[in-house]
């Protein structure tokens, strides 16, 4: 018996239109050729399908796509033109990307088709709508994973795992709440800001005064200059002398409390060598 007969040799099912698919029981690599040769026709000679054209075993080569988008359908098992359509795009995008995908819609809109309704989120990986048109509308009790036309998927990722969830809680109320957003950088931070201006537009009585608060305390960390915020200790030049602990004299504290200044051995050892004292003047 031939394990690999030629697809003329194959037994096939007569679906009416295009070339018909192998039988149940048929190699796999002829059922392949089959749809790659069915696929190319189609690319070639496009044409409208009517609405009887379509069953369970329409293939989905009729939709003529290219060779690398029917390549990666077939590897995923995606071969009946029904069993696409019922997909997710999230599924679809896993097994074949985003230029699958986009060739799928472009044929799909030839014959009067389309895939699961988009949300903006798969619109924009698509490339179909830009993050900035994404109409978002957010209360103080939204999710913060909601903002992510506004503030990105990396910041709302992150604002989640330091567990800020609701967008209330963006909005701080003293400066320790303030100095947990601080941590995540100015270029965020200046976000959140504008998220909090946006909302603050459609608020009132409260809301509107903890929204005004928080955006005033954002505001003041924002133009106040880096390390001006920070504990620092007045400055030292070289000469001046360490403070020592109280009742304890000049040269008795352990390293650390005293001056921390080595001594110069170098001149001391000049010293010694001209036969000087250590009171004597240099150059007498």
């Amino acid at each position: 018996m031939d394990v690999n007969p030629r697809p003329s040799q194959v037994p096939t099912l007569d679906r009416g239109h295009g070339t018909p698919l192998p039988a149940s029981g048929t190699p796999a690599v002829a059922e392949r050729d089959v749809l790659y040769r069915d696929n190319l026709e189609h690319r070639q000679h496009p044409r409208k399908l009517r609405r009887d054209d379509i069953d369970t075993s329409t293939p989905v080569s009729v939709l003529g796509l290219e060779q690398i988008t029917i390549s990666r359908l077939y590897r995923a098992g995606h071969v009946r033109l029904r069993q696409l359509l019922d997909t997710s795009v999230e599924d679809l995008w896993r097994s074949i990307g985003r230029h699958g995908i986009t060739d799928i819609l472009r044929q799909l809109e030839l014959q009067g088709l389309a895939l699961q309704p988009l949300n903006d989120y798969e619109r924009w990986r698509l490339g179909l709508i830009d993050r900035s048109g994404i109409q978002v509308d957010i209360t103080l009790d939204s999710q913060v994973a909601d903002l992510w036309p506004k503030l990105g998927l990396a910041l709302t990722e992150l604002l989640q795992k330091r567990g800020l969830h609701r967008v209330a809680d963006l909005a701080p109320r003293d400066e320790s709440e303030l100095l947990v957003l601080y941590r995540l950088g100015k270029s965020n931070l200046r976000k959140i800001h504008d998220v909090l201006e946006d909302l603050s537009h459609r608020a009132n009585g409260q809301h509107l005064a903890r929204l005004r608060y928080a955006m005033q305390l954002i505001a003041a960390r924002l133009v106040t200059p880096p390390g001006a915020l920070r504990h620092q200790a007045p400055r030292r030049t070289y000469d001046s002398p360490r403070q020592h602990p109280p009742g304890r004299p000049q040269g008795c504290c352990p390293q650390g409390d005293g001056d921390r200044r080595k001594p110069d051995r170098l001149l001391e050892r000049q010293l010694a060598g001209n036969g000087e004292s250590g009171g004597a003047v240099i150059g007498q």
